[in-house]
């Protein structure tokens, strides 16, 4: 599987007709040098509805929504262990022929 061709989007962990599907995101880190250009961000990244949060009020927990699966380590290292098999060609697309052959 070529996933060149997917950059952003993995679907790994076929198990018993349960497919994980795992978006690989960026986190970018801003330097405004002033106040006037934090408030310019601020404002471009509310327009755009994009979260964001200040470095000290960063949680361990890696979910942007906040859900509290991603706070049990067993569930982080299947979800790394995914897309570690991904990135090795083990994993597989979610395309409409295997939604139909796994779901009807």
């Amino acid at each position: 599987m070529d996933l060149t061709l997917y950059p952003d989007f993995y679907a790994v962990c076929v198990f018993k007709k349960l497919i994980c599907i795992f978006v690989i995101m960026e986190t970018l880190i801003v330097e405004p040098q002033n106040k006037k250009q934090l408030n310019a961000i601020k404002a471009f990244l509310k327009a755009l509805n994009v979260s964001f949060r200040r470095e000290d009020e960063s949680s361990a927990n890696p979910s942007p929504s906040g859900d509290t699966w991603f706070l049990d380590p067993n569930n982080i290292a299947i979800v790394k262990k995914g897309i570690e098999e991904a990135k090795t060609g083990q994993g597989v697309i979610l395309d409409d022929k295997l939604k139909k052959d796994l779901f009807g």
